[in-house]
């Protein structure tokens, strides 16, 4: 379908408390909510097509993909953030995401826009009982919910058929 790549050269924020200071989230569709996740550790976009089915994953994994000679797993983010059983047939992009060595894919709805955010823009740090979620923004009538990359990559541990995916 489509593939395109990420190169921000963006470096990581330098400090936190820095109220004017810009960074870019890519935003992308979940059913009905809008999510957005730092687009620094964005490293492509793929089509869900791509993807091929492992039989006996864990339900959160959608899959495996194919990227330059490395399986990669694929995280089904409605069940991963348990926002319902997503018809499969709804998923249409894969956002490959990229820490260290480590590689991803979070199956989505659809990948909408990369908007540009101030630390003003994004309320609250954490939300209880999720240890992805960082906190909302607004841009004008649009809310998101912001997600943190790295903890989507090193907090869940992959079962028997994720291992066989690497």
């Amino acid at each position: 379908m489509y593939a395109k790549s990420f190169a921000t050269g963006v470096p990581a924020a330098a400090s936190p408390a820095r109220i004017n200071e810009k960074q870019d989230y890519l935003v992308f569709r979940l059913g009905d909510g809008e999510y957005g996740i730092r687009l620094e550790k964005v490293q492509e976009l793929c089509g869900f097509d791509k993807v091929t089915r492992l039989i006996e994953a864990p339900r959160f994994i959608a899959g495996t993909l194919s990227l330059r000679s490395r399986r990669i797993p694929i995280v089904d983010m409605h069940t991963l953030l348990g926002s319902g059983n997503a018809d499969k047939g709804r998923l249409t992009d894969v956002i490959v995401l990229c820490h260290g060595d480590k590689q991803c894919g979070l199956a989505v709805d659809c990948v909408i826009d990369v908007v540009t955010l101030t630390e003003a823009q994004i309320t609250g740090t954490a939300v209880p009982g999720s240890p992805c979620r960082v906190g909302a923004a607004s841009v004008g009538q649009r809310s998101m919910i912001l997600l943190d990359a790295e903890k989507l990559m090193t907090d869940y541990r992959p079962g028997p058929a994720e291992r066989l995916a690497a």
